[in-house]
């Protein structure tokens, strides 16, 4: 009867075991990916690494032939010159120009409308224009071009009379800032 018992056993046993082989195959992919990281690491730190400083070494001699190629003197006026140059191109940039006002009237000035007067406050962005129309239908569509103008923040009709067959008008504008810049 015990021999029957050792059998049983045994085969339990063998029934439990479990394949061994998946775990071991995870253990060497994971040697094999952190064995090819230290080598890459290695790699830059030992070749990568010296590469790039005898790079910097290179441009650095470089910039110090081209500095004692220049002397001070020159290098002190190209400063300088420089400098003025930025200076320059920012009150360049800084610069008011009322004449834009005069390209924008022309591209939005109804054919039957005539402006007789112009008052301008740059600091303000205003501008106040009287006029003469047509019509009142002329100066709605006036109203409407310079309301519609990508320039133009508001457009106000201060007054408007009928004089003579004509319409006499003050419109008041308020312009966008890049009107007034180059």
């Amino acid at each position: 009867m015990p021999q029957h018992n050792q059998s049983l056993l045994e085969q339990e046993l063998k029934a439990e075991k479990l394949p061994v082989g998946l775990p071991w195959r995870i253990l060497l992919l994971a040697i094999i990916v952190f064995s090819a990281m230290v080598f890459i690491y290695l790699g830059m730190l030992l070749g990568y690494r010296p590469y790039l400083n005898s790079q910097i070494k290179k441009v650095e001699q470089e910039i110090s032939e081209l500095n004692k190629k220049i002397d001070e003197g020159e290098q002190k006026n190209l400063t300088e010159f420089y400098s003025q140059l930025a200076n320059i191109q920012k009150l360049f940039n800084s610069h008011i120009a009322a004449s834009n006002i005069f390209d924008f009237l022309e591209e939005n000035t109804h054919q039957d409308v005539y402006f007789i007067s112009m008052d301008l406050s740059i600091k303000d962005r205003e501008v106040k224009l009287a006029g003469l129309s047509s019509s009142y239908k002329v100066l709605a569509e006036q109203l409407e071009l310079l309301r519609l103008s990508h320039q133009t923040e508001q457009v106000f009709l201060k007054d408007s009379q009928l004089k003579e067959g004509s319409v006499s008008f003050i419109i008041d504008l308020i312009l966008k800032p890049e009107i007034f810049s180059l």
